[in-house]
């Protein structure tokens, strides 16, 4: 994802959300979204095996 598509996604998910960020703030938010772009492109990378399945509830 480019810098202009995150800091289009960034104003989009905003507005849908009703969450306004302050411009003193939008750096560090686009820093830290690319930031999670990243972490998340390894987790869909990566593959699980197929006998995996998905946990119905999760139980501490």
């Amino acid at each position: 994802m480019s810098q202009d598509e995150m800091t289009a996604y960034l104003d989009a998910a905003s507005a849908l959300l009703g969450l306004p960020i302050l411009p003193e703030h939008r750096d560090e938010v686009l820093a830290a979204f690319a930031v999670l772009t990243q972490q998340a492109r390894l987790l869909a990378a990566f593959a699980l095996p197929e006998h995996i399945e998905a946990a119905p509830r999760f139980i501490p």
